[in-house]
């Protein structure tokens, strides 16, 4: 994901489950919730996209 947002993924929440510092390799499922920094606005755009695409 880094590679493609430039995101940095901290955690990711699946139900009442978090997972902090993920592999890149991980799955990320249907209504997981992810945990980033970003730099810019652009950055979750391509999150966005990426996530409907």
């Amino acid at each position: 994901m880094r590679e493609k947002t430039g995101l940095l993924v901290v955690a990711i929440q699946s139900g009442t489950d978090f997972k902090f510092n993920p592999p890149s390799d991980m799955v990320i499922n249907p209504g997981d919730i992810l945990i980033v920094i970003e730099s810019s606005e652009n950055q979750s755009k391509k999150l966005r996209e990426i996530a409907e695409g």
